[in-house]
């Protein structure tokens, strides 16, 4: 039954927030000349401190996967 609680609570209207967040703040570091996912994630890092444990890294994950694509829309 723990999985079951652990996913449910990936799944709360704030946590979808912050990685919809997550996402659009990588997507626009990513697609920057000069900016990488790498250096999105080490900006918003603080951001985290105040945050949830898996909050804040379903926040950092969402930041460097977007950014990871958002960096091939200036490639092409």
């Amino acid at each position: 039954m723990e999985i079951f609680d652990i996913a449910l609570a990936t799944l709360t209207s704030r946590t979808l927030a912050i990685r919809a967040g997550g996402f659009l703040f990588g997507m626009i570091a990513g697609a920057l000349p000069g900016l990488s996912s790498t250096m999105a994630v080490t900006l918003l890092l603080p951001f985290t401190f105040v945050l949830e444990p898996g909050t804040g890294l379903m926040l950092l994950m969402a930041i460097y996967t977007a950014g990871v694509y958002g960096g091939s829309i200036s490639a092409i």
